[in-house]
């Protein structure tokens, strides 16, 4: 994804559009579940979980596939692990149709970690053939696991256990090797709440939204964001009065989702206001200095994420990706989000391209029908035509000044913004 460059996408992440429906063929109401999103934002698993109470429940071994085009749920062979819930996924993308899918840890049904992990192909993202690859692994319990790639297709697995450790794997999880003893963060500091392989560093963001990199492949750890508080509140002069601004996403009071995507060298972070409900969606920019010391900072994207209907208090987000597809007439952006209700089961939402929805005849008679389009035709072309039946609202304020522009586009009250 370009923040600034040649290229505008017109498509908002303003708006989410629910494409799951309450049909009969769909994963139960459960707690636990792990939920993974295809590289390409086509489909979504929902695997395992328990069913009913969380204590005393039903674990289940079932797995769920959800297709994002046609919107159906589907019910895939049963797997050949035993029921668990709270296992973690790791989506290994493959070139093409290809890829494999791991499930990592978790509890059974004796209410005990698993050591384990399972490993299925997946070609168009529908897991077959499970094998396992870890009976009783070293570590003792996994908090979080993440897939790094090398080169000529190669990788490794990386497992952050609950005792504040870090495990390594080159074999899929038939041998381990201990990379670091007691991490910075972690048990019993702060739980980590996600990790991604970025700019050819580990980039690990807690639940309080510190950020630390590694440059090491995790050996060491250092603060990214300069031991600064990530989410203090103060007053941004140039903000207007009565506003203040956040260098970040607003730490414990909220839940924050990696929106995974196939350009792995910007971090795109959903937040969730555990007071308020409201989803944010947030840049993590990774530079290197002069010393070529890794730093991090926070830039919002869309201070208000609109959903109908909203979420409630008891509602998750638990998967979000974002992926450019290759179509026959250019480049097509999509992004998927999916949210979990103990009585709603899980619900998937798509982000709205609304501009191009609504203005799809008019961007035919320009000759384009591609949903990324050249900026200098943006400008000259696009925004003039619009101009007319969509208000001034619509227009973001550093692109319709000019067409260069080093800042990223800003929004405020109703105003669109569109993202580079």
């Amino acid at each position: 994804m370009r923040l600034a460059g040649e290229n505008v996408e017109l498509w908002s992440g303003q708006r989410l559009v629910m494409i799951s429906r309450a049909k009969e063929n769909r994963p139960l109401a459960r707690f636990g579940a792990t939920v993974a999103t295809a590289p390409d934002c086509s489909a979504v698993l929902v695997m395992g979980g328990i069913e009913g109470h969380i204590i005393g429940g039903v674990c289940l071994n079932d797995v769920w596939r959800f297709d994002v085009d046609s919107r159906t749920w589907e019910c895939l062979p049963e797997p050949s692990w035993q029921p668990r819930r709270g296992s973690l996924p790791v989506v290994v993308a493959g070139v093409g149709d290809t890829g494999c899918v791991l499930l990592v840890g978790g509890t059974g049904i004796d209410a005990k970690p698993l050591r384990e992990v399972w490993k299925a192909d997946a070609p168009m993202f529908r897991p077959t053939s499970w094998s396992q690859t870890t009976d009783e692994a070293m570590w003792p319990d996994a908090a979080y696991a993440l897939w790094v790639p090398e080169f000529l297709g190669a990788g490794f697995l990386l497992v952050f256990d609950s005792a504040g450790s870090l495990w390594r794997s080159n074999d899929w999880g038939r041998s381990w090797l201990k990379l670091v003893q007691k991490l910075p963060f972690g048990w019993p500091h702060e739980q980590v709440s996600f990790v991604r392989y970025s700019s050819g560093a580990l980039v690990a963001v807690t639940m309080s939204t510190r950020v630390w990199v590694s440059q090491d492949f995790g050996c060491s750890w250092t603060r990214g964001d300069g031991d600064r508080d990530p989410y203090h509140v103060g007053r941004d002069p140039t903000a207007g009065k009565g506003r203040v601004s956040w260098t970040g996403p607003p730490g414990l009071r909220c839940q924050i989702i990696d929106v995974l995507d196939t350009d792995a060298s910007d971090v795109l972070v959903v937040a969730r206001n555990r007071e308020t409900c409201q989803l944010t969606l947030w840049l993590l920019a990774i530079k290197a200095d002069a010393a070529q010391t890794l730093q991090s900072s926070w830039h919002c994207l869309v201070p208000q994420i609109h959903i109908y209907p909203g979420f409630s208090s008891v509602n998750q987000l638990v998967s979000a990706g974002r992926a450019a597809l290759g179509v026959h007439d250019g480049v097509e952006m999509r992004a998927v989000f999916v949210e979990f209700n103990p009585i709603n089961e899980f619900t998937v939402w798509r982000a709205s391209p609304v501009g191009v929805d609504r203005h799809r005849a008019m961007l035919d008679r320009l000759g384009s029908s591609q949903t990324k389009v050249d900026h200098c035709t943006w400008q000259k072309h696009i925004i003039g035509a619009l101009l007319p039946s969509m208000g001034k609202d619509w227009v973001p304020r550093d692109l319709a000044v000019s067409a260069a522009t080093d800042s990223v586009p800003y929004q405020e009250d109703n105003e669109w913004t569109y993202w580079h």
